[in-house]
């Protein structure tokens, strides 16, 4: 699975897709302390989960992780 295949099935799903390279640090902190349920690639971004609330959904994704356990943690019902 690709990037824009990931970030399609996202949408789809109607999640945000936020990228924290493109964002101050300020709007970095105040998004990760809003969200209840956080996505991000594997990487030394998963730091960033620190500032998130003690509630918040955590899921890690790798671009080549299985369709279908990415598909059940977002409730999709159909394949890419």
């Amino acid at each position: 699975m690709n990037r824009d295949a990931v970030d399609r099935l996202f949408r789809e799903c109607d999640y945000t897709i936020f990228n924290f390279k493109d964002r101050s640090f300020s709007e970095q902190l105040s998004y990760l302390g809003s969200a209840s349920i956080i996505v991000m690639e594997a990487g030394s971004s998963i730091c960033n989960l620190l500032f998130c609330r003690p509630s918040t959904r955590i899921g890690e994704h790798r671009l080549q992780l299985d369709t279908e356990i990415l598909m059940n943690f977002l409730g999709a019902s159909e394949a890419l």
